[in-house]
C-alpha cells in the first residue's frame, strides 16, 4: 500500500525545511539592520549586504518570481518549490521543479523551459503528476526532489512520489533506472536488489561518482540510509544509521569516492565500506555559526553540498543569517557570503559553475551569487 498523501506531504515538508513566517520576518529585520548600520566608509558592506573579505558577494535573482508554472525569460518564468539542481557542460541548469512535477531547463541567458514532464495544471488545478516513461512532455514525475548529471550529460532524478530513480538523456528521453514503485506503508522498509525489484522509501539528495554509480539519501524506517545504484540499476545500501546524522539535503562525493553528508549540525564522511566519521563541526549549544578548523567550527542547519575542481566543499546554511560556507580538504571552514533580506530564502540547493559563481534555489526562484575582488 502506498503512503497516504497527507503523510507524504509531511515527509516532503520535512525535507524541504521551509523557513517559518516568524523567522522570515526576523531575517528581514536583521537585513534592514545591516542597511541602517552601513556607510560609504564600511569596507565590509556593499549595497546593504554584509560581505566577508577578501571577496565581495553580489546576489541577484536569476530566474523565476511568483510561485506557479510558466516558461519564460528571467522573472517571467515561474517555479513551484524547486529543489535539486545540476549543471551540464554548456552551463545550462536543470532543476527539479518539485511541486510542478517536472524538470526545468535554465540557460545561461536565463531562458526557462520544461525539459521533461509537464507542469501544466489540469482542470482540477492540480499539475500533471504521475508516472510514465517517455520523451519530454510525455513523461510524468511525482514530486521530483534531487538531480545529478554524469559525464555524458545524462540526468538522474530522485522521483520521490514514485519511489524510483529516473534517467533522462540529453535528448529528453525519460526511463526508469531503479525502483519498483512499491511502498509498504505498514512495514516502512527498504529493499536492495536489481532495478525493478529494489524498494525506496523517502528519497531526496543524489550524487554521482566518476564511475557512474549513483548515491541516494533515503530516509527509510526512521533511519538515514545511503543507497548505491550502479549504472546497470543494481541497488545496495552502503550505510544505515541515526536519522539525525543524515538529516538534510547534503550529499556529495569526492574524486576518491568518499561521501560527505550533512546532519546534526555537522558534516561527516562515509567511506564505501560504510564507515562514518566526523569531518567538521563540533558541539553547538548556542546554535552559532563559527569559522574554524575541524571540530572548532560550528554550523547551524547546514544543507546542500557541492565541490569545486580543487576539492573544496561548499554548503548552504539556513540558520538565523543564511550563508555560504567553504571547507577546504584540510577541514578549514570559512564564510564566503551572507544571504540577508529577500535572499535569505535561497537556501534549498547549491550548485557551483566553473567560473566560481553559485546558484541557489528557494521556494519560487533561482538565485545567483557572483564575487568581485
Amino acid at each position: 500500500m502506498r503512503v497516504g498523501k497527507q503523510e507524504k506531504q509531511r515527509l516532503v515538508g520535512q525535507k524541504r525545511g521551509f523557513v517559518s513566517y516568524g523567522v522570515f520576518l526576523s531575517l528581514v529585520a536583521l537585513a534592514l539592520g545591516f542597511v541602517a548600520c552601513g556607510s560609504e566608509e564600511d569596507d565590509d558592506i556593499i549595497d546593504g549586504i554584509l560581505e566577508p573579505e577578501p571577496d565581495k558577494a553580489n546576489l541577484s535573482f536569476f530566474a523565476g518570481d511568483r510561485r506557479g508554472y510558466a516558461d519564460g525569460v528571467g522573472a517571467a518564468a515561474q517555479f513551484d518549490s524547486p529543489r535539486g539542481m545540476a549543471m551540464d557542460k554548456a552551463g545550462n541548469l536543470f532543476v527539479a521543479d518539485t511541486d510542478n512535477h517536472c524538470i526545468r531547463k535554465v540557460t545561461p541567458e536565463r531562458v526557462v523551459s520544461t525539459f521533461a514532464g509537464d507542469g501544466t495544471p489540469k482542470d482540477d488545478s492540480s499539475s500533471s503528476r504521475g508516472y510514465a516513461d517517455g520523451v519530454g512532455a510525455a513523461a510524468r514525475f511525482d514530486t521530483p526532489m534531487g538531480i545529478t548529471i554524469d559525464a555524458a550529460d545524462n540526468l538522474y532524478v530522485t522521483d520521490d512520489g514514485n519511489y524510483r530513480i529516473r534517467k533522462i538523456t540529453p535528448q529528453g528521453m525519460v526511463s526508469t533506472l531503479a525502483g519498483s514503485g512499491e511502498f509498504i506503508d505498514s512495514e516502512y522498509v527498504i529493499r536492495d536488489g536489481p532495478g525493478n525489484t529494489a524498494q525506496f522509501m523517502n528519497i531526496g539528495a543524489i550524487t554521482i561518482d566518476t564511475q557512474g554509480n549513483l548515491y541516494v539519501m533515503d530516509d527509510g524506517g526512521g533511519k538515514g540510509h545511503i543507497r548505491k545504484v550502479t549504472p546497470q540499476g543494481e541497488v545496495s545500501t552502503i550505510y544505515s544509521g541515526g536519522f539525525d546524522l543524515l538529516r538534510g539535503f547534503g550529499l556529495a562525493i569526492d574524486t576518491a569516492g568518499t561521501l560527505y553528508v550533512t546532519g546534526d549540525n555537522r558534516i561527516s564522511k562515509v567511506t564505501q565500506a560504510g564507515a562514518l566519521s566526523l569531518f567538521v563541526g563540533g558541539e553547538n549549544p548556542e546554535n552559532s555559526s563559527i569559522d574554524g578548523t575541524g571540530s572548532a567550527a560550528t554550523f547551524r542547519s547546514p544543507d546542500s553540498l557541492t565541490f569545486d575542481e580543487a576539492g573544496n566543499l561548499y554548503l548552504i546554511e539556513s540558520g538565523e543569517v543564511p550563508r555560504i560556507r567553504k571547507i577546504t580538504p584540510a577541514g578549514v571552514v570559512s564564510t564566503i557570503a551572507f544571504l540577508p533580506g529577500s535572499h535569505s530564502e535561497c537556501t534549498k540547493e547549491i550548485v557551483r559553475d566553473k567560473a566560481g559563481n553559485f546558484y541557489l534555489t528557494d521556494h519560487r526562484r533561482i538565485c545567483k551569487v557572483t564575487f568581485s575582488k
